[in-house]
């Protein structure tokens, strides 16, 4: 009886016995799902991707300042990706949020990262140079032909911003961790890398490999930050926001030790619980650990001491940006 009081009582709440609605699963009721949006919850997605944005690593590229030794800001890779909607069964992935029935679709607030970038660059007086290509088939160009526009891009500028991106679905494995299986993508960052200073921003839907991790200025990891992604990105990338984020996953130097899908219909669960962090070569094979995640001042910390919650300072900042550790 529980259940079904608390289900009426939400339909009575919102008078849906008066106005039924739309037809689940109908065009009618993805109009009113992607369209119903108030500022309150718009800026509340805001909050919730520039507090999901995880420093992997930075050489002190980031942040973009003005008046700093980058004038000319290149940006290429995963720019202006649409949002996926709608599908006959289950929602199709984008780079934004995951497939399948825990698809959340972007709406019209959508901030994709290229005009999210582009616009607060030049509010701040940055020249942007952007690539032809959004990647390689976006614009009906070979991997090489790709890597060339994006070197001849990044020649023209003093500091590359990459939104590098993949994404998976429910119900079908990935081929590998890799951003691009053919590899081609990771060669193609690592050119430009060794061409001018490089920020990597990951659009991932979980654990990757990065092989040119330590060609790179520096990296970021969002995950799928939904429709405020190229909001949060624009505030990491030029300081307007200060990163918290901490890994909830290791992100493994190689593939070596993967555990693979099973064959047709059997899954053998013969791993055991210590797997990815919890293995006890997790310090050897980690590229970065589990809890992971710097930001763009440092924390000193003193001996402990209990206090009542409302005189807990936390630790101290000895930066300059506002700081937010989470410990």
């Amino acid at each position: 009886r529980d259940p079904a009081r608390r289900i009426l009582a939400a339909m009575f709440r919102a008078r849906l016995d008066e106005a039924p609605g739309c037809a689940p699963g109908s065009q009618e009721c993805m109009d009113q799902l992607l369209t119903n949006t108030v500022p309150e919850n718009i800026e509340l997605n805001q909050e919730a991707a520039v507090r999901s944005v995880v420093l992997l690593r930075n050489d002190g590229l980031l942040p973009l300042s003005p008046g700093g030794r980058v004038r000319k800001v290149a940006l290429i890779g995963a720019l202006n990706a649409e949002a996926e909607h709608v599908s006959q069964y289950l929602p199709p992935a984008d780079l934004y949020s995951g497939g399948g029935s825990g698809h959340v679709g972007a709406g019209p607030s959508l901030q994709k990262p290229l005009p999210a970038l582009r616009r607060r660059a030049e509010e701040l007086g940055f020249e942007v140079l952007v690539s032809n290509c959004s990647g390689a088939g976006e614009c009906n160009a070979t991997a090489e032909e790709f890597r060339e526009e994006a070197l001849r891009v990044a020649r023209a500028a003093d500091a590359v911003v990459w939104v590098a991106a993949t994404t998976a679905t429910e119900g079908e494995d990935r081929s590998s961790l890799s951003l691009d299986p053919s590899g081609q993508l990771d060669l193609s960052i690592a050119a430009v890398a060794r061409e001018r200073p490089t920020a990597v921003l990951l659009q991932v839907p979980g654990t990757v490999v990065l092989p040119w991790r330590d060609e790179v200025a520096a990296i970021a990891c969002l995950f799928l930050g939904g429709e405020q992604t190229g909001f949060a990105w624009a505030s990491i990338v030029f300081g307007d926001a200060a990163p918290s984020g901490k890994l909830p996953i290791m992100l493994p130097k190689t593939e070596d030790g993967t555990i693979l899908p099973g064959d047709g219909g059997n899954v053998k669960y013969a791993e055991g619980l210590f797997t990815s962090y919890r293995s006890p070569s997790a310090e050897r094979d980690s590229a970065f650990p589990f809890g992971h995640g710097l930001t763009f001042t440092k924390f000193s910390y003193g001996a402990p001491t209990v206090k009542a919650p409302a005189d807990c300072a936390g630790a101290k900042s000895v930066g300059v940006l506002p700081p937010r550790e989470v410990l």
